[in-house]
């Protein structure tokens, strides 16, 4: 039961949330003493480590931090401007925007079976029990969760409530205490 909600949560936040891209650093990264850790990061040649200079202790993490303020420089000048830095996220904000609408496409061509742009009861039902394998039990929990959800009163979801709303988390919530 717990890796089922690890996927769900895991596929929940893919649509809703920021993408973090993580690139491991093409090159190996090699070992080093605890001594060699130092000196390398010790930029000032103090013998002491300030915070920033001990941030620098991990070289994975460096390497990775360098890559990721790489692709923020895109003029390459060693600096990342605040266009950039917007420029990135925006662009993130875009992919993302188009990965939720991808999904929620596919969710509606696959459960909207009568092609009204919406998810009634029913086909909100069939979705929890073929995509995430789980079943509500009788009580009315899943009824009263989806009639909050229905701000029109029309029996139905559509695209834009599911989206601007937590309402396929507020159904798995009720569907793993039953």
């Amino acid at each position: 039961m717990l890796s089922v909600l690890f996927v769900i949560l895991s596929l929940i936040s893919l649509i809703n949330c920021r993408s973090i891209e993580v690139r491991l650093p093409d090159q190996d990264v090699p070992e080093e003493t605890p001594e060699e850790t130092f000196l390398r990061s010790d930029t000032n040649k103090d013998n002491q480590l300030s915070f920033d200079e001990f941030l620098r202790t991990e070289l994975v993490y460096v390497l990775v931090k360098q890559d990721e303020f790489n692709n923020y420089d895109t003029n390459k000048d060693g600096i990342v401007s605040r266009n950039e830095y917007e420029a990135v996220h925006k662009k993130e904000q875009q992919q993302n925007a188009e990965l939720q609408a991808q999904y929620y496409a596919q969710l509606f061509e696959e459960f909207d079976e009568d092609f009204d742009m919406k998810l009634n009861e029913n086909e909100v039902r069939n979705f929890f029990a073929k995509r995430l394998l789980l079943k509500p039990g009788d009580n009315n929990n899943f009824e009263k969760t989806f009639k909050k959800y229905d701000v029109d009163r029309d029996g139905a979801l559509d695209i834009a409530g599911l989206i601007s709303s937590s309402f396929f988390f507020c159904l798995l919530f009720f569907f793993l205490l039953l």
